[in-house]
């Protein structure tokens, strides 16, 4: 489904990469290994080169950036939101975008929203771990084909951690789509079971 062959990062990494539909990564590596430039230069979101780059079977470069980035959707560890945004805002934001125009939420977040205390009039005044379970379930409610979630319960207490984790596979049995995540913690990628790929430093 993704594949991607000597992708020079920023940091002079070189990294060959493979994903088949459905599967899911684990990507682990000391600070300054380069996990989250790694997912961000397969999104798309910093510049990199590469001598093969293609999604199913299409080369990147004869797809719209725009395109590619809803179908391989990187979702960062904090977000900055700006003052005074409500949670539908939060939500609607996303499908105000081109590329989104016509779509529909494919997962329903709203009893997420209440049973987690999310459902502010601020959302920026909500904690990291909070605003990080927002953009969470945002990105749950696109079409992904890939989430790249860049170490998602990193903010969160054990219990919230377990639910996220139960909420990703569910997330990944409906639909069918594929997960790569960074973590530091090595008992997270034993209990999801998730192929580990491991980045080390130059």
């Amino acid at each position: 489904m993704l594949r991607v062959r000597e992708l020079k990062l920023l940091n002079d990494h070189t990294v060959s990469f493979e994903l088949a539909a459905g599967e899911s990564v684990v990507i682990q590596g000391a600070n300054g290994s380069g996990k989250s430039l790694f997912m961000k230069s397969l999104t798309k979101l910093v510049p990199a080169s590469y001598a093969e780059y293609t999604l199913d079977g299409i080369p990147a470069a004869s797809l719209r950036t725009e395109l590619l980035r809803s179908k391989l959707l990187y979702v960062p560890a904090t977000s900055l939101i700006p003052s005074g945004t409500t949670v539908g805002d939060f939500f609607q934001t996303a499908f105000r975008l081109e590329i989104y125009k016509g779509h529909y939420p494919i997962f329903s977040y709203s009893q997420y929203v209440e049973r987690w205390g999310l459902d502010v009039q601020d959302v920026s005044l909500l904690s990291t771990g909070q605003r990080q379970l927002l953009t969470l379930l945002r990105a749950l409610s696109l079409s992904a084909k890939v989430l790249f979630l860049d170490e998602p319960t990193a903010n969160l207490d054990a219990s919230r951690t377990l639910e996220v984790e139960a909420l990703l596979l569910d997330w990944q049995r409906r639909t069918g789509g594929s997960l790569v995540m960074s973590t530091h913690s090595t008992a997270q990628a034993k209990r999801l079971g998730f192929r580990v790929v491991t980045l080390k430093l130059l």
